[in-house]
């Protein structure tokens, strides 16, 4: 869940880290938006390790149970 927040806070048309971000770096969105494909795709590459192979995410509350 945290990481589909991570993924919505930067992607247009809801992303209010990319349009902050945009503000206080006096960059345009657009350019910004370019910039941060690379990072989204990964992001969503990570998505779906965590989503689709549940150990991953179940490991640390398994070891502290």
């Amino acid at each position: 869940m945290i990481v589909n927040l991570a993924i919505g806070f930067v992607t247009p048309p809801l992303g209010a880290n990319l349009f902050m971000a945009s503000q206080v770096g006096n960059v345009p969105i657009e350019s910004l938006s370019r910039t941060i494909l690379g990072w989204i795709g990964t992001m969503l590459a990570a998505l779906m390790i965590i989503t689709f192979i549940p150990a991953i995410s179940l490991y640390l509350p398994e070891l502290l149970s």
